[in-house]
């Protein structure tokens, strides 16, 4: 799993974007002067989700469909 990460380029930047943006929406009422509350089960849903594109591959449709296909 490690490995996608070197070689699935394009869901390891979405990935990536997906952590930022998360790390973002945690230090950004730091720095304003409002109130302003963040809803942990997003931050838990954008980090997974980030995580989850980091670690998969390119092609994961056609893994899948791979898959299916030698099953069937």
């Amino acid at each position: 799993m490690i490995k996608n990460i070197k070689k699935g380029i394009i869901t390891t930047v979405f990935g990536i974007l997906f952590l930022m943006a998360d790390l973002f929406y945690l230090i950004y009422p730091m720095f304003i002067d409002k109130e302003y509350e963040t809803n942990s089960l997003v931050l838990l849903v954008v980090g997974t989700i980030g995580l989850g594109l980091l670690l998969s591959p390119d092609d994961l449709y056609g893994l899948l469909r791979k898959k299916v296909e030698d099953k069937l």
